[in-house]
């Protein structure tokens, strides 16, 4: 099996929808509180945010198995020092095979030519069974938020 990545424009962004709602899924499956959030947040919702955004860069990769796509990553630098690997995903059957390492390290590296200075991850509550794939990068707990359910 021969998995190619790829970086894509913010143009070709709705290559990567199916993926982003099944880690939607995901995350209402695992959400002990707001799976009414996921329920209702769509890609375009999701989409909008990340477009509107002032001044943010992307760098976006997706990961495909012939021509099937199977994985994508997507990370944003903003106001020139802040950088967030913004959301990741790959389909189960593709997972423990190194796709994610090479996103992290491809995002990684991207921050550092553009000089980024604070990194960081959101991990949805629910999730935190990648916490052990993150700290591998560097990347640990530091502020758990709480909201209010609404």
């Amino acid at each position: 099996m021969k998995i190619n990545i790829e970086r894509i424009s913010i143009n070709d962004i709705n290559l990567i929808k199916p993926l982003w709602e099944d880690l939607n899924h995901l995350h209402k499956q695992k959400s002990k509180y707001f799976s009414k959030y996921y329920s209702q947040f769509s890609f375009e919702e999701r989409k909008e945010k990340l477009i509107k955004s002032p001044d943010t860069q992307f760098f976006i990769q997706i990961a495909k198995d012939k021509n099937k796509l199977i994985g994508y990553c997507i990370s944003t630098v903003y106001n020139k020092e802040f950088g967030e690997i913004d959301s990741i995903y790959i389909e189960k059957n593709y997972r423990n095979k190194k796709i994610g390492d090479q996103f992290i390290k491809s995002s990684l590296e991207w921050f550092d030519l553009k000089e980024i200075r604070f990194k960081k991850i959101l991990v949805a509550y629910g999730n935190e069974n990648v916490l052990p794939f993150y700290e591998k990068y560097g990347f640990f707990p530091r502020v758990l938020i709480l909201e209010q359910k609404y």
